[in-house]
């Protein structure tokens, strides 16, 4: 028998190359593993010479770990069957709770006849499989424990681990495997170790600390690189508390089973942009950035953007000129604009109105003859132009122009489009990218020059700096109108920066309806004023308040600095010289208190009170969840902890009871239930709480009602409507009901409604 590395070449363009580990055996059958998938033969030739040089050097201890999964699969052939997403993976006609994740991997536990039958006839195994795309199927298995007997009732850790699995948490229930196995001393690898079945990457949302040092929302992408795991992460969002964080999550990881990974990419990107965790105008349109990563099999939509068209619309009037402004921009950063000159502010407004509403109502053709038409009146295009197109560079634009029509009328037309010949550009005005560059045309001219005389000889008298002029960086306060509506008061921030290019920055103070400019440049000049008589520290503070008190800067903004980009600044703000204290100037509400770290595993307790209907009278009593969130649950001491009278604490209504022993009973279920470290007292009452179709609302009891809980006198009040007595078989009843049979109380896979014997003798308790 033989073990050699192939490279097989792909079926279609569309296909990559692969590395595969080829079984000869005696009687000349082959056995494949795959190794790994690459998009050239390069790549792949380099894999596959690696592997041999290794092997003459080595021999087979070279490869020893993937011929030890090569004769897994020989050996051990799964007894299971597998169906699409929508089916239950099956043993024996039989359904076995599992979890596809985002990478098409199906994960489940099972007890099956011992690989080591010395030890013990039977095991309760951990199983992987996955569908490649040639159609093989790649698995592996780990021991958890051994077993005496095929029973249900000795593999005690199978209902943790399956609902991991149903709540779609694979590596808390791989966690649990791996400490489970580690006490009978099975040879189960760690979470973090365990090969990746799929060559390519696998992806999957959880949580974090952000870049702010706050609970945050990661998009994971993960791999094997040789027997290392790699991570890519993406900030998606950044939270006040874990709890926050828990409802994006979940909503994305949903999306990823039931719409796939490209969706839920789309979304988590949408996020990060939105959160400014991701630049959406990034010249790399990844979402992970990791360079010796697998390329990702999604399309972002940053890459549909640069790969098509975008035409945007604008009315401008600065320096006594109105004009409309058309842009089309493709790819990273590639653009090409029309100016279209106005006689005055409200034609050019019109002009932008009209177009803009065709444009909104996604007729592109429409918006863009108007522009032809106007432009053609402006005297900026030839109306009798052999190249018929509207613009000349970058992909094809998607619409017929009005000339187009004229030379290939609609029954003769072709695919060529043929652009505009745009005579007599009105002068660039300012803030404009014509201006911008010009300005960079001066850059070229000036790059000779040093400090303060280029800022000089760069900006000149366009862009007002304010005087006397810095070597390093450089400021000025402008007022610009950069939609129809509006007039922004800003302060600007220009650098030199490495590459000789101009660096900017900019922060708005206030934002102006359109008659209501002279008021801003009155703004501007008091501005002004303040820098003559107390310098660039004394304006620069002026601004920072002006800014949040319009809502342009927010006081509790994570960073200390007015511009976050550039060289460092010249000047100290408010924030950056109360770090630390009590900020008087956005603190106006209430005093800032920094909260308490949070406790790891705070103390907790269960409490049965009375609850009453609207009348007073009596009907029941309502078990409580009691979480003290800043007292630590002491694992060595017996009884609870002291308590101060004035600590504060957190109530959720969990189930309701007809008596005070039925309570009690389900209360020591409830214990039994537990796993510490894995599974705690609040996170189990949320989710007994949810199947009994209670809200979800941790109460923090005041006034009153704070005295009568001390007093022992607290009552919870619920109408006929809201009481519901708890009923431990009421899934198996509803059930019943619905499909007329009866099922046996037993353990219920989330995928399909499967039923299994419980896995452990425990109390009827119903999750």
């Amino acid at each position: 028998m033989s073990y050699l590395p192939e490279i097989v070449l792909p079926e279609n363009p569309d296909d990559k190359y692969r590395v595969e580990l080829v079984h000869t055996s005696d009687d000349n059958r082959e056995h494949r593993l795959e190794l790994a998938q690459y998009t050239s033969w390069g790549e792949a030739e380099e894999h596959h010479t690696t592997l041999i040089s290794q092997m003459n050097n080595l021999g087979l201890e070279a490869i020893a770990d993937d011929i030890e999964r090569l004769q897994e699969q020989i050996n051990n052939p799964l007894p299971y069957t597998f169906g699409d997403d929508q089916q239950p993976i099956k043993r024996d006609g039989e359904a076995i709770p599992h979890h596809i994740d985002g990478g098409g991997t199906v994960h489940w536990f099972d007890r099956v006849e011992s690989r080591t039958p010395e030890q013990s006839p039977y095991e309760l195994r951990y199983f992987r499989a996955y569908e490649g795309e040639s159609g093989d199927i790649h698995h592996d298995s780990y021991p958890v424990m051994p077993l005496a007997e095929d029973d249900p009732n000795l593999a005690w850790p199978l209902h943790g681990l399956d609902m991991y699995l149903e709540k779609g948490d694979v590596f808390m229930a791989q966690q649990l495997a791996w400490d489970v196995a580690d006490t009978y001393e099975q040879p189960f690898p760690h979470p973090l170790e365990l090969p990746s079945l799929n060559p390519e990457p696998e992806y999957y949302f959880g949580y974090g600390v952000g870049p702010n040092n706050m609970p945050s929302l990661e998009a994971v992408k993960t791999w094997m690189d040789g027997t290392e795991r790699q991570f890519d992460t993406l900030t998606v969002g950044e939270y006040g508390s874990f709890d926050e964080v828990a409802l994006d999550e979940r909503e994305l990881e949903q999306l990823l089973d039931s719409d796939g990974l490209e969706i839920a990419m789309n979304l988590a990107e949408t996020m990060a942009e939105q959160g400014g965790y991701l630049e959406p105008d990034r010249e790399d349109s990844r979402l992970f950035f990791e360079g010796d990563a697998p390329p990702d099999p999604f399309t972002t939509n940053r890459e549909r953007e640069l790969a098509e068209p975008q035409y945007t619309l604008g009315a401008m009037s600065a320096n006594g000129q109105s004009f409309v402004d058309v842009m089309k921009t493709w790819g990273k950063d590639d653009y090409e604009r029309l100016v279209i000159p106005q006689p005055d502010w409200d034609a050019a407004f019109d002009l932008y109105e009209q177009a803009d509403d065709l444009l909104q109502r996604e007729d592109l053709q429409g918006a863009m003859q108007v522009i032809e038409s106007a432009g053609v009146d402006a005297g900026v295009i030839d109306p009798e132009r052999d190249d018929s197109r509207l613009f000349t560079q970058g992909p094809a634009d998607p619409f017929t122009t009005i000339r187009q029509n004229q030379l290939n009328p609609p029954e003769l037309a072709t695919d060529e489009l043929p652009a505009v010949t745009v005579v007599d550009k009105p002068e660039p005005v300012f803030g404009s990218d014509e201006w911008m560059d010009a300005i960079d045309h001066k850059r070229e001219m000036n790059a000779q020059l040093e400090g303060a005389d280029w800022f000089e000889a760069t900006f000149g008298e366009g862009w007002q700096l304010l005087e006397p002029l810095n070597d390093t960086v450089n400021y000025a306060v402008s007022v610009e109108q950069f939609d129809p509506w509006t007039v922004e008061l800003s302060v600007d921030k220009v650098w030199r920066r490495e590459d000789n290019f101009i660096g900017s920055d900019t922060q708005t103070i206030q934002s102006y309806d359109l008659d209501a400019r002279e008021q801003a440049e009155a703004d501007k000049e008091a501005l002004l004023d303040i820098y003559e008589q107390r310098g660039l520290q004394g304006m620069m503070r002026q601004v920072e308040l002006q800014a949040m008190k319009n809502g342009e800067l927010y006081a509790d903004r994570p960073y200390n600095e007015l511009f976050r980009n550039g060289p460092p600044d010249r000047f100290e703000t408010l924030a950056q010289q109360l770090e630390g204290e009590t900020n008087p100037y956005w603190n106006t509400d209430e005093e800032h208190v920094p909260e308490p770290e949070p406790i790891d595993n705070p103390y907790w307790r269960l409490e049965t009170v009375r609850a009453n209907n609207p009348d007073g009278e009596q009907i029941g009593h309502a078990l409580q969840m009691i979480v003290y969130p800043n007292i630590e649950q002491s694992t060595d001491e017996v009884g609870a902890p002291e308590i101060p009278d004035d600590e504060p604490f957190q109530i959720l209504e969990m189930a309701h009871f007809e008596t005070p022993e039925d309570a009690d009973k389900f209360s020591k279920e409830f214990r039994g239930y537990l796993m510490p470290g894995l599974l705690e007292g609040p996170e189990l009452a949320v989710e007994v709480a949810r199947l009994e179709e209670h809200p979800i609302e941790w109460k923090i009891l005041d006034g009153q009602d704070r005295d009568d809980y001390r007093n022992l006198d607290y009552v919870v009040t619920h109408d006929t409507d809201s009481w519901k007595l708890y009923n431990p078989n009421a899934e198996r009843d509803a059930r019943i009901e619905a499909e007329g049979i009866y099922i046996p109380p037993t353990y219920m896979d989330g995928q399909k409604g499967q039923q299994y014997e419980k896995p452990f003798n425990v109390p009827d308790f119903d999750l």
